[in-house]
């Protein structure tokens, strides 16, 4: 076992390895000379029920522990936001948005406890790319997205600790494009 894996609690999802990117619940050291196991790997948690038709397609992990999850309840037509960490996730509220079909596929922290999500809102004949964002409070649906000709949308996002913001996605207007686009704020 990796020592810097060690759990300080029974239960607590931990990063381990250099990357930080294998999450798991080890050995936690009892006494000098046993040692108590606890589950190792995957399993599975549950959290509020937003309806009876959604999914969850993203998630991301602050250095502290904490994190945020992005997803869609496709009953009610829009996107979703859990933040929490360890076993304790809450449902966030989202932004009216502009749209009133709206789906969100990527999240990411950034400065300090704020958050940005990406996805796609639809309307009766377009797809267009969303992006809100949360000031450690709300979540917002000001942002000035991109001009992009055709149908678009945002599939990823990651922000630096320098504060700039980059999101991925999709055009398509006959054929399909990448699409790549930076914020600085």
């Amino acid at each position: 076992l990796n020592p810097g894996c060690m759990p300080v609690e029974q239960r607590e999802i931990i990063p381990c390895g250099a990357d930080g990117g294998i999450r798991g619940l080890v050995a936690k050291p009892h006494t000098a000379l046993s040692m108590e196991l606890y589950r190792i790997g995957w399993h599975t948690l549950s959290t509020a029920q937003p309806s009876v038709n959604w999914g969850l397609a993203d998630v991301k992990m602050s250095g502290d522990g904490s994190g945020w999850i992005a997803g869609t309840d496709f009953g009610g037509l829009r996107g979703l936001v859990f933040k929490g960490g360890s076993d304790l996730w809450t449902l966030a509220n989202t932004p009216v948005t502009s749209s009133s079909n709206w789906e969100l596929n990527s999240i990411s922290p950034g400065a300090g406890n704020t958050a940005w999500a990406v996805g796609r809102a639809r309307d009766a004949t377009n797809t267009s790319g969303i992006i809100i964002r949360n000031d450690g409070v709300l979540w917002y649906d000001d942002v000035a997205e991109p001009i992009i000709a055709g149908n678009w949308w945002l599939n990823g996002v990651d922000f630096g600790s320098d504060g700039i913001g980059w999101a991925v996605g999709e055009s398509s207007g006959g054929t399909t494009l990448g699409v790549i686009v930076k914020y600085e704020g």
